[in-house]
């Protein structure tokens, strides 16, 4: 396949894993050297067939495409070297570190070794700052060089630029950081089922080693990559992120840090069949609608004071799938919606800052799992003094003192808890929309709901390519 053409300037070649340990044998196998006989980048197997890179490491003035890619400890003395079909860099780049700098090279023959595919979907929402990963390269170990060598050491992720769907991603600290040599390496990153993934493709970073690195997510090239190969590399997801597992959704690496020896093909154990963005692969269908409940507030409770301010809280409980989704109504209006990523348990599912005026309200919640099922909760509540001339008993509907007569109502299976279900683990997240019930206006009144999440801007410097 013909490379790609491209008008644009080369850049400037300036500076391993900084502060990193040398890999042992088959640590990180599917860390790759390239070397195209003027520089070496770094890169990574995310399929049999495909290793992804930097632009930058193959544009023709830093001396084009390699004509293999070296597996291995070492860049000149490898394990093995497998030919290479092609190679292309993104025809879209723009000269620049930065999100357009990404490609890839499809191998002659296939390489069998436990996978760490592309971190994609729902899963991308764990690369959070302050999250540990692990990052990879054969650059220099400081300003002074010492590249050829596969380093790799724990850091940090330090920061996203829009989104990391979108964008990039920010990792390394003083003590352990990308260098020259690193460009196209990535970072990995262990989910709840054991198994690793790998997250990124260096492009660049501040002068001077002991800085963080700039990674574009290969989630960003998935659709190019697979698009101009033809090959999957995203085995559980659609490149848009919708999780659609097929055949080859199997169990990730879980310890590629194990060791092994390469002439026994660096066999390693793999993880559980990944269901970190919904059911995995071969799972049975689920018939079993979701059980939903109001745990704040109770079905009959009054609010003396007005307005009432609180948390609207919802509990769900599964026996089948995870629950995907919470929707909240209010006298019948849909005011808020949580969505589920199924690696965190958002349990229970809270509609933050509720505000009722006097006056008697319905709530009603409706789940919806995985599978599509669907089970739902009705409640009524007062605010302010309770209706009727008092005799009854507001709290429970009897007498005159009825809040409104509501039942609740349920329906659904048994306890689910985003444990087994969830697949992936993780930390906790912050809802994708709807921040908080403002239900302030009349009674019955509704108001808008709304997250915000600031990132902040990563300036952009220099490639890593030695």
């Amino acid at each position: 396949m013909p490379a790609a053409s491209a008008t644009i300037e080369a850049p400037e070649q300036t500076p391993l894993i900084q502060g990193g340990q040398a890999a042992a044998s088959c640590e990180w196998p599917t860390s790759v050297a390239l070397f195209n006989g003027m520089g070496m980048c770094s890169g990574t197997l995310v399929h049999p067939r495909v290793v992804t890179s930097a632009a930058h490491c193959f544009h023709p003035m830093n001396g084009g495409y390699p004509d293999s890619v070296r597996f291995g400890e070492e860049t000149f003395n490898p394990a093995f070297q497998v030919a290479v079909d092609y190679c292309l860099y993104n025809p879209g780049w723009n000269g620049q570190v930065g999100e357009t700098d990404y490609a890839f090279c499809v191998l002659s023959a296939a390489v069998e070794l436990p996978p760490t595919p592309p971190l994609m979907g729902c899963e991308l929402e764990l690369l959070e700052p302050g999250v540990e990963v692990a990052l990879v390269g054969f650059g220099n170990d400081s300003d002074n060089g010492g590249a050829g060598t596969k380093r790799w050491g724990d850091s940090v992720i330090v920061g996203t630029q829009q989104g990391v769907q979108d964008g990039i991603i920010a990792a390394g600290t003083m003590n352990l950081s990308s260098c020259q040599g690193d460009s196209g390496g990535t970072g990995y990153i262990q989910l709840a089922d054991g198994g690793w993934r790998s997250w990124g493709m260096l492009s660049g970073g501040p002068e001077g080693c002991g800085n963080e690195g700039y990674y574009v997510s290969i989630a960003h090239a998935a659709a190019w990559i697979e698009a101009e190969s033809g090959y999957d590399i995203t085995p559980c997801h659609d490149v848009d992120g919708t999780w659609n597992p097929g055949p080859a959704c199997t169990g990730a690496a879980t310890n590629p840090i194990a060791g092994g020896t390469w002439n026994q093909g660096c066999v390693g154990e793999v993880g559980e069949e990944p269901a970190t963005c919904g059911p995995g692969i071969s799972w049975p269908d689920d018939v079993t609608p979701p059980l939903v409940s109001f745990t704040i507030p109770t079905d009959g409770e009054v609010f003396v004071d007005s307005p009432a301010n609180f948390d609207i809280t919802v509990d769900t409980q599964d026996e089948g799938f995870a629950v995907l989704s919470v929707e909240l109504f209010v006298d019948g209006q849909s005011v808020a919606t949580r969505d589920r990523l199924a690696w965190a348990p958002y349990e229970p599912w809270v509609f933050s800052n509720a505000e009722f005026f006097d006056g008697s309200y319905e709530l009603r919640a409706v789940a919806t799992d995985y599978d599509g099922n669907v089970g739902e909760s009705t409640i009524m509540f007062h605010v302010g003094e309770a209706p009727g001339d008092g005799d009854g008993d507001p709290a429970t509907g009897d007498g005159d003192g009825d809040p409104g007569g509501g039942e609740t109502e349920t329906s659904g299976g048994e306890a689910e808890t985003g444990g087994e279900d969830s697949g992936t683990g993780g930390p906790a997240i912050m809802p994708i929309a709807d921040e908080g019930c403002g239900c302030a206006s009349s009674p019955g009144g509704r108001g808008g709901l709304g997250a915000v999440l600031a990132l902040g801007l990563l300036a952009l410097i220099r490639r890593r390519r030695a």
